[in-house]
Parts: C-alpha cells; structure tokens; sequence
C-alpha cells in the first residue's frame, strides 16, 4: 500500500509541472527529495482529476555541441566514446567520481581546459585526465574537432557537470539522439536515471509537436508509463495509434519497437523501464531512422543540460 500523503506530494509536482510552474530540472529535483526517483515517478502519478491549462514546459534544457558514441561499455576494462565538439560548443565543465578519463584527440585542434587552464592537445596527441579535476572541452574555431576517450564506469551518476554556478548530478543531464554529428536530432529528450542495486530505467521528454524515432530494445521486457501529459504510441507493424494519458502504462515486449508522439498542447514526460529490473546500456537499443535501424553503439548523442 503506498502512501497517500506521498502520492499527493508527487502528483501536486506533475500538476505544477503541466502548468508550466516546474522546469524538468524542478521536477525531477523535487521527485528525488521525496525519495521517489529511484523508483520511478510512474506507479505514483493518477490521471490528473482537472487538467490545468495547458503551457509549454519551461525552457530549462540547453544544447552543449557536445557529441558523443558509445563504442563500448565493460565494467571491466572500461568505456569507450567517440567525441565531435562543434564550434561555438557550450563551456560546461564535467568531473569524474573516481579513475581517470583517457583522451586522445583524432582530428582538428582540441583544447581542453582542466581546473581553468586550458591545454591545446592536437591531432594524435594524449591527455590524461584523473578523478576530481574538472575538464572543459573547448572550440572558438570555424570547423569540428574529433576525440576518442575511455574512462572506467558507465551510469551516468558517476559524472558531475557543471556552467556558471549551476552544478549538476549526472543522471540530471538529457541527450538527444542523431543519427550522426552533422543530423538535426530525432525530436525529444532522454536521461538514464539510476535505479535502485545499480539498475537505471530512461526518460524521455517530449515538448508539444516531437516525436521521437522508433526504437526497441534486444534484451527484455520495458514498461511504457506516462508521467505528464498525453502521448500518441505508434508501435511496429502498422496497428493504430494508441492514446497514453498520464497515469497509464503499456507494456513493451522484447524486440518490440514503439515511437511516441506529442499532438497536445502540454509537455508530456514518459518512463522507459526495463521490467524486470535491468542495467540499460546503448548497445542493447535498436533505433529506426524511417529507412534502416541503428545499433545505439553507432548512435550519437548530444549532451543537452538542464539549466
């Protein structure tokens, strides 16, 4: 039996959020402080009695110019990324928890600056870079500059970024997907949230008119949930469109893609999460550009903060 008093709290925050009161960041925030986050918001949120007016959600998410493939994901032996950072990229800075981050640049002029003194590291040059300092990836020029980098853990909690006086956990940070660096992205916005014994479960945020691409994933079962707002679910093998209004789920079979839309006037949060419990890695998420699908280790992802 879950806590009246608690279900309230969290359903007021999604309430507060439709009517545009609450940044993503605000919300999310406030979910962890309720203790509710790492369990998911979905089995706490009821259909809203009295839908408010409907408002865009407020412009929090910022787009870095940060991209990023991840090639591989070892507890083992480490993670490896491929990296482009455009020009003009956003001067955010990011930390590891613990081990060291391993840089190599490929192609162009790379500058990094560490704990604010900044370093030119040109093409087939090494950097390393251990816990605790932080690092800020930099382009002021006219062309891409290309990297590849290992470091030792995969959760995104295991990151702090930061710009300004803003600081952020790492599993607040959003991505968009692109089918490469130079693609507009797919529409909406995804986070990994750590779950409960170091499981993580995907959110996905979508602004009125996005929609995201189809995807599906190769491991197991996942359980779609709206959060906030209404969402159309399209799912692989031309059946009709199902309605998802906030509070209901569908369940999502193993190879089973889906793409969801927003045609409401509202944001629409949905939760993604592997049923049972499992850790969600890039490798294991097809996605369906329209013409091909994608492997997620071939994938790009943009960081996009949540300022």
């Amino acid at each position: 039996m879950t806590d009246p008093t608690l279900r309230d709290n969290v359903n007021d925050l999604v309430d507060r959020f439709e009517r545009g009161e609450l940044s993503r960041r605000d919300l999310f925030r406030a979910a962890a402080a309720l203790g509710v986050l790492s369990s998911g918001l979905g089995s706490w949120v009821d259909a809203a009695a009295q839908p408010g007016p409907a408002k865009a959600a407020r412009a929090d998410l910022r787009r870095t110019g940060f991209l990023a493939q991840v090639r591989k994901v070892d507890a083992a032996s480490g993670n490896n990324i491929a990296g482009v950072i455009k020009p003009g990229a956003l001067r955010f800075w990011q930390q590891i928890a613990a081990g060291e981050w391993q840089h190599r640049t490929v192609s162009g002029e790379g500058v990094i600056e560490i704990d604010g003194q900044p370093t030119k590291v040109p093409a087939g040059q090494n950097l390393v870079i251990p816990a605790g300092k932080r690092f800020t990836y930099l382009n002021e020029g006219k062309a891409a500059w290309t990297f590849e980098a290992s470091h030792p853990f995969w959760q995104p909690s295991t990151f702090t970024y930061g710009l300004d006086k803003a600081q952020l956990h790492g599993d607040e940070v959003w991505f968009d997907v692109c089918r490469s660096p130079e693609a507009v992205g797919s529409g909406g916005f995804y986070r990994i949230v750590t779950a409960e014994k170091a499981k993580n479960y995907a959110v996905i945020s979508l602004d009125p008119g996005q929609q995201t691409v189809g995807m599906r994933s190769t491991t197991g079962v996942s359980r779609l949930t709206a959060v906030a707002g209404d969402v159309a679910i399209e799912k692989r093998g031309g059946t009709a469109a199902m309605s998802l209004s906030r509070g209901k789920g569908v369940a999502l079979g193993r190879d089973e893609s889906f793409r969801a839309a927003n045609h409401g006037k509202a944001p629409a949060i949905l939760e993604l999460r592997p049923d049972p419990p499992r850790t969600w890695t890039p490798e294991a998420i097809l996605w369906d550009f329209g013409n091909a699908e994608v492997k997620g280790d071939a994938i790009w992802f943009e960081l996009v903060l949540p300022l």
